[in-house]
């Protein structure tokens, strides 16, 4: 009876591991556990040389998100079941305390999690993300309870392969200076799923995380790109809840900081996993 019980049990943790949005691939075998979280249609890559300074020292779980850059797509993405899912597997993680670092939508999902699991998350690294993107050039910006995002997943899935294609490579070196990682994030693109990419935007442009600083017990640094230097005023707004929050801006280079100011980024996160 015991072992058709423990069948069961494996059974039943088996579905569920294969119904979560994204895989976990984990590096080192010491030290403190730390979740690393990519960004919007982002591949796992992108936190390959911070994997390699960090995981001689901590355990290190990176996230692959499904329909990104060549992972396969799973039913009904959106920002808030994603970061839901995260949210569940991380609660049953054996660790009392760990440190998640997430780059631009996984920065926002670093802060969903430190917010609905403050008693586990000490340390959160926001590597340039605001809690309510679309509240920057809009201060007034409150979210739709019922917006449809239906209108972009029809738009972008019916974009020409080549439209689409031009449509990333315009908008590359908007977001890295380092010219063969604009070809990546190119291809990261062009290897999702286009419905995913429409619906899970689309979906996080409706987030607001702003409410739910107050709960975050964490220690937070937030690294943000050059060019927000001209936003510092608003950026503190939007943090101003977070109380302790670090927030650190890059000497130079655009949204990809791990990539185009890597010596600062790595200084700067070091410093801050070590304090």
């Amino acid at each position: 009876m015991r072992i058709f019980l423990f069948h069961l049990f494996l059974i039943g943790c088996l579905a569920k591991a294969e119904a979560r949005p994204f895989e976990i691939t984990t590096y080192g075998q010491q030290g403190s556990a730390i979740v690393l979280l990519p960004g919007y249609a982002s591949s796992p890559e992108v936190w390959q040389t911070t994997i390699e300074r960090l995981q001689a020292n901590y355990r290190l779980y990176v996230l692959h998100f499904a329909g990104f850059a060549g992972k396969a797509p799973a039913d009904q993405p959106a920002f808030e079941p994603w970061a839901n899912a995260v949210t569940e597997w991380l609660r049953l993680m054996p660790d009392s305390q760990v440190t998640i670092i997430g780059h631009s939508m996984g920065g926002v999902m670093a802060l969903w999690l430190a917010a609905e699991l403050s008693h586990k998350v000490a340390k959160v690294v926001v590597v340039d993300a605001l809690p309510c993107l679309s509240a920057l050039n809009n201060p007034s910006f409150k979210v739709d309870p019922h917006f449809s995002c239906e209108a972009s997943i029809r738009q972008m899935t019916a974009l020409s392969d080549s439209a689409f294609k031009a449509m990333q490579q315009q908008g590359a070196p908007w977001l890295v200076n380092d010219v063969a990682w604009q070809q990546k994030l190119v291809d990261w693109s062009m290897q999702s799923d286009r419905h995913t990419l429409a619906a899970v935007y689309c979906s996080f442009l409706q987030t607001d995380m702003r409410p739910k600083l107050s709960q975050i017990k964490a220690r937070v640094l937030v690294q943000l790109e050059a060019p927000f230097t001209g936003y510092q005023s608003a950026i503190a707004a939007q943090y101003e809840t977070l109380k302790g929050a670090e927030l650190v801006y890059a000497p130079k280079g655009l949204h990809f900081v791990m990539i185009d100011a890597a010596d600062w980024y790595f200084e700067s996160l070091i410093a801050f996993l070590k304090a």
